[in-house]
């Protein structure tokens, strides 16, 4: 039982670092390709940032801590797309029907990541 445990705790914080490495790059590239200058301020400027062992030991200077409220919307992303995979024979247009999944779920749930 303890094994089970330590392996979930493990494959739980491996996710975790990968969702904020993720996270990260989205984030460079929204901010890369950000045209509004008060989003783009937003984004450079807000302190409510999430890192991860992952971005802590790989960093050399290039690797961007992301705001929470993108790493929230790629773990509900993640949630939603693994919930699908398996009953992915059920869905004829896979990848709408996530996109569909997605969307509803943060409009239904998470309307803070909107605002």
């Amino acid at each position: 039982i303890n094994l089970q445990r330590i392996l979930k705790e493990t494959d739980s914080d491996y996710l975790h670092n990968v969702l904020v490495y993720v996270s990260g790059h989205i984030m460079r590239l929204l901010m890369t390709n950000e045209s509004c200058i008060f989003c783009y301020t937003y984004l450079k400027e807000c302190t409510d940032r999430e890192t991860c062992y992952l971005i802590k030991n790989k960093q050399r200077g290039g690797l961007v801590n992301p705001i929470v409220e993108i790493v929230a919307i790629v773990k509900i992303a993640n949630k939603v797309y693994d919930q699908a995979y398996e009953k992915k024979n059920q869905f004829s247009n896979f990848g709408k029907n996530v996109t569909e999944e997605i969307d509803s779920e943060i409009l239904s749930c998470h309307t803070f990541l909107l605002a």
